[in-house]
């Protein structure tokens, strides 16, 4: 080792830090690579999600024309009663032909909603498995960024007796 009067600047050992911190880089950069690759799916997960959400935002319009149809259709046993008394009855036809066009008119809407009732099962099934891959690639991600924030420590720690010796050059200001 040489005397101090020597090597003022403690530049010795600095090729060896330097070195050191070079061979680290392509592990940094691998771990970089890593969490693009855990996170790239990332943008089709959000792109499915909205599909999903503008698929279900009519559910509560479904939900309060099914409470309709339910206090509509409330009426048919009544309705079914009076069909059998209509020989006796004629002058309530007008009534019922009112009755019956509510009812008819609620027919398309209750077929609808059959038909997006049918389809909530899939939409279910698909987000479920949309979640579950959501949440492997989160845990993924998270020991990505774990292996990273190593990295940098590693690197963070590598890099510091640099800057010492940056500071200690001739012609380097105090600032």
């Amino acid at each position: 080792m040489a005397p101090p009067s020597l090597d003022p600047f403690g530049l010795r050992s600095a090729p060896g830090e330097v070195m050191h911190t070079l061979r680290s880089l392509p592990t940094l950069v691998e771990r970089l690579d890593e969490v693009a690759q855990d996170t790239a799916t990332l943008r089709k997960l959000v792109a499915a999600v909205e599909t999903i959400a503008l698929q279900t935002a009519s559910l509560a319009t479904v939900e309060a024309t099914t409470t309709t149809i339910g206090r509509d259709t409330s009426a048919l046993p009544q309705v079914s009663e009076r069909i059998g008394h209509l020989a006796e009855a004629t002058d309530v036809l007008a009534g019922m032909d009112k009755r019956m066009a509510t009812i008819e008119a609620a027919m398309p809407v209750l077929v609808e909603v059959q038909q997006h009732l049918a389809r909530l099962p899939d939409a279910i099934e698909t987000l479920g498995g949309d979640l579950n891959k959501l949440s492997q690639l989160l845990g993924r991600m998270l020991a990505s960024i774990d292996r990273l924030d190593s990295s940098v420590a590693t690197l963070q720690t590598s890099v510091e007796p640099l800057g010492r010796i940056a500071n200690r050059l001739p012609g380097r200001s105090k600032e």
